[in-house]
């Protein structure tokens, strides 16, 4: 039962969505995200909102509601959030996003 610290998710935004940026795998017995890197890479602001949501359950906002992230500016989030399977970290975003992304933390398998 070994703990792995990793990359747990990366990709980019390019649509109003709701987006999965990581989903503890069913496999694992848990994991640990440390920090959400969020980039506007896109021209103009970009509002987003990021959630926990717990396996069966409703989103539990982790980001203060409606976050503006302008032109090329990034925001980081430590929520030190201790997920168990199937837990999933979510980002929505509205409009013409361009928001790249990077989740990191560890897995305990």
């Amino acid at each position: 039962m070994a703990l792995t610290f990793k990359l747990l998710g990366a990709d980019i935004v390019t649509t109003a969505t709701t987006t999965s940026l990581y989903t503890v795998p069913s496999s694992s017995l848990g994991a640990v995200v440390s920090n959400v890197r969020l980039v506007n890479t896109g021209g103009g602001n970009a509002t987003v909102n990021l959630y926990f949501t717990p396996n069966g359950g409703s989103q539990v906002r982790i980001l203060d509601k409606d976050k503006v992230i302008s032109s090329n500016d990034w925001v980081i989030v430590k929520p030190e959030l201790t997920m168990g399977p199937s837990d999933k970290i979510e980002l929505v975003t509205t409009g013409s996003p361009s928001i790249e992304w990077v989740v990191s933390g560890m897995e305990k398998a």
